[in-house]
């Protein structure tokens, strides 16, 4: 993958900074350590909910990781036309539609994978993108 335009989504970025999963994180962040990602403002979005609704950050806490994460990753924006590829993918490929914005957001951006937990390893899509999951 080194070299490689990456994308991540949500959970990847989650259990780097969570302390629940303590395997899972020693995994992401030596993935991390090791390569370029990049995110959408929907990963952004996601991640800022999940922190201060699931994980219980304080507000500032989760303002921190979020400015954290906007200064070290290429974050690309959701336009209509990735809700558009979105709906697409979600009819062909079946899975959830906010799976189907982060693989829309990810094709639009010309990456070669997607780092997740959430779709099948190894499947490609739009003979493009590869999913890759680092706890298989």
């Amino acid at each position: 993958m080194t070299g490689e335009k990456i994308f991540l989504d949500t959970n990847i970025i989650i259990y780097a900074h969570s302390h629940q999963d303590t395997i899972k994180q020693h995994i992401v962040r030596k993935l991390i350590i090791t390569n370029d990602f990049m995110i959408s403002t929907h990963v952004i979005d996601e991640f800022y909910n999940i922190c201060s609704k699931k994980l219980h950050y304080s507000i500032t806490e989760t303002n921190q990781k979020v400015n954290f994460l906007l200064d070290n990753y290429p974050t690309v924006p959701v336009y209509d036309h990735t809700d558009k590829i979105a709906i697409y993918l979600q009819d062909k490929y079946k899975y959830h539609f906010f799976d189907c914005l982060m693989l829309a957001s990810a094709l639009e951006n010309k990456c070669k994978f997607i780092i997740t937990e959430d779709m099948q390893h190894g499947q490609l899509i739009e003979n493009d993108l590869t999913i890759f999951n680092p706890f298989r």
